[in-house]
C-alpha cells in the first residue's frame, strides 16, 4: 500500500495567509478607532455645526483602495477636533469657520435665555462689539444701562470727547458714551426708563415710548415719545435738542448775563434747552438742593440733588 505524501505549505503560502489576516485585523481596529472617534466628535460641544465626520462607507472604500491612508485619515480627523475645541473655547473664528453672531442689545440676550444682570458683550450694527452693563431684572429685563450715578466717585463735569467715547466703570458709575448710545438706537426702535432715587430712599422712575439719539452729525440729537410713569414728565421739554458740553454749546441760550453755555453754567452735559428741567449729569452734591445738582424738577422740586438715578433703554422688538 503505498503512502500519501503529506504536503508541507510553503513559506510564500504562510506569508499570504498571514498578511490577510493582519489586513483584516488591522481593517476591524481602524474601523473601531474610526467610530470611537466619530461618538466624541458628536459628544463634544465646542465642535461646529460646520464640522461633520466622514461616514463608514467613505472610512471603507479608502481603507479598501490604499490601506494607509487611513492611519492618515485618523490623525487629519484627530487634528481636526482639536483645532474645533480651540474654536469653542475662544468662542470666535477661525480662518474659514464662523461663529455665533454676538447679541445686538440686552433685549436679544434676554430673549436667548441670559437672565443674570451684569456686563456682557453686544454688536448692534455689525460694527464692532463693546461691553455693556444688563439689567435683566427690572420691568420685565433685558434693559442695557448707559448712565449711571449712586456715590459721586466719577467726575461727570467733562468735554465733548469723553461724552462721545464714554467713561467710568459699568458695574459702578458711568455713561456708556453717545456713539455706542447712537448705534444701539439706531437700527431699532427703543424704549428709555429712567430710574430715579432721593435721600429718603423714595424710589420713581419715568418711561418714554420712543428714544433714540442721533449721530455725532446732529450733535447727539435727542428724540423721546410719550411719556408714562411717576417721577414726572422733566425730558420732553429736551426733545429735539442737541447734546451740550462745556466745550460745545449747542442749547438755546444766546446771552443770558452772565453766561451763555448751560452746561457751564450748570456744571453739567446734557441736551440742554434754555437751560433744563432735568440734568441727570449735573454736579453730585449729596442730599442739597442746588441748580447744579444732579436733578429732576417734576421729582421732589427742581434743585434737588439725586442719590441714585439710572438711565437704560430696551429695544421694542
Amino acid at each position: 500500500m503505498a503512502v500519501q505524501e503529506q504536503r508541507v505549505p510553503s513559506f510564500s503560502s504562510i506569508l499570504i495567509v498571514l498578511s490577510i489576516t493582519f489586513y483584516c485585523v488591522g481593517f476591524i481596529l481602524v474601523r473601531l478607532e474610526l467610530n470611537q472617534l466619530k461618538k466624541r466628535l458628536n459628544d463634544s460641544e465646542s465642535v461646529t455645526k460646520t464640522t461633520e465626520l466622514p461616514s463608514n462607507d467613505l472610512a471603507d472604500s479608502k481603507f479598501i483602495n490604499n490601506a494607509p491612508d487611513v492611519r492618515s485619515h485618523e490623525e487629519k480627523i484627530t487634528k481636526r477636533n482639536a483645532d474645533n475645541a480651540v474654536v469653542g473655547q475662544n468662542k470666535g473664528c477661525m480662518p474659514g469657520t464662523k461663529g455665533p453672531a454676538l447679541a445686538r442689545d440686552c433685549f436679544d440676550l434676554l430673549k436667548s435665555g441670559h437672565s443674570q444682570s451684569g456686563v456682557y458683550s453686544v454688536d448692534p450694527d455689525g460694527q464692532g462689539r463693546f461691553d455693556v452693563y444688563c439689567d435683566m431684572c427690572t420691568d420685565g429685563g433685558g434693559w442695557t444701562v448707559f448712565q449711571r450715578r449712586q456715590d459721586g466717585s466719577v467726575d461727570f463735569y467733562r468735554g465733548w470727547g469723553d461724552y462721545k467715547a464714554g467713561f467710568g466703570q459699568l458695574t459702578g458709575e458711568f455713561w456708556l458714551g453717545n456713539d455706542k448710545i447712537h448705534r444701539l438706537t439706531a437700527c431699532r426702535c427703543s424704549t428709555l426708563r429712567v430710574e430715579l432715587e432721593d435721600w429718603s430712599s423714595t424710589k420713581v422712575y419715568a418711561k418714554y415710548g420712543k428714544f433714540d439719539i442721533g449721530d455725532e452729525q446732529t450733535q447727539y440729537r435727542l428724540r423721546v415719545g410719550s411719556y408714562s410713569g411717576t417721577a414726572g414728565d422733566s425730558l420732553s421739554w429736551h426733545n429735539d435738542m442737541a447734546f451740550t458740553t462745556k466745550d460745545r454749546d449747542n442749547d438755546k441760550v444766546i446771552r443770558s448775563g452772565y453766561f451763555t453755555n448751560c452746561a457751564v453754567r450748570h456744571t453739567g452735559a446734557w441736551w440742554y434747552n434754555a437751560c433744563y428741567q432735568s440734568n441727570l449729569n449735573g454736579k453730585y452734591l449729596g442730599n442739597h438742593k442746588n441748580d447744579r445738582a444732579v436733578t429732576w424738577r417734576h421729582f421732589n422740586g427742581k434743585y434737588l440733588s439725586m442719590k441714585s438715578t439710572e438711565m437704560k433703554l430696551r429695544s421694542s422688538y
